[in-house]
């Protein structure tokens, strides 16, 4: 730092006062320290952004391997949802539980939005394997479920789970429809 400071009428330097020195290293260290926590609130929204990336793109590849079960024989369409369900579990416990560490101790709303489109691929990719396999939809409860991960603090042990909002659940549900058409078409098709 500079002890010395520009007059404005003269435009000459002038010293600083002690107490005026210590007022500028004061309000320096202040935009330090909020530079530095935008700095960590952006590392951390892009480390989600990147988990729904992966969230979303590995979706999408399982809802193509569903898609894969039309022409094949039963045998091989169990094989075919085991691998999905072991695909969607791996999700689970790798990308989504990043996402939830990361918010293990903020408001999880800020951050929603940097994951919602990935979740609502995943509950779109669990609700076809669902309706192929069983007939039937994935509850909410259900993929809640699915994102609870359990943390250590301090020796105690504490549930978190993704935040999942009625939005992005219907959200997933309501991307079924397309799927389910698309089935049909290459079902009627073969």
């Amino acid at each position: 730092l500079c002890n010395v400071r520009y007059c404005r009428s003269a435009g000459m330097p002038v010293a600083m006062k002690p107490e005026e020195e210590e007022e500028e290293e004061s309000l320096i260290s202040l935009f330090t320290s909020y530079a530095n926590e935008l700095d960590a609130i952006y590392d951390k929204r892009e480390r989600i952004l990147k988990a729904s990336q992966e969230i979303t793109v590995s979706s999408k590849r399982i809802i193509c391997l569903l898609h894969r079960c039309v022409n094949e024989n039963e045998e091989n369409g169990r094989k075919i949802f085991q691998q999905a369900v072991e695909k969607l579990k791996s999700l689970a416990n790798d990308q989504f539980k990043t996402v939830a560490f990361e918010l293990k101790d903020e408001y999880s709303d800020q951050y929603e939005k940097y994951y919602s489109n990935g979740l609502q691929e995943y509950i779109e990719a669990w609700s076809f394997l669902n309706f192929l396999q069983y007939k039937k939809l994935i509850t909410l409860f259900e993929i809640r479920q699915l994102l609870q991960y359990e943390f250590c603090e301090n020796g105690n042990v504490c549930l978190r789970q993704i935040n999942i909002s009625y939005f992005d659940y219907v959200m997933g549900v309501a991307d079924l429809a397309g799927e389910l058409m698309r089935y049909a078409v290459v079902s009627s098709n073969s």
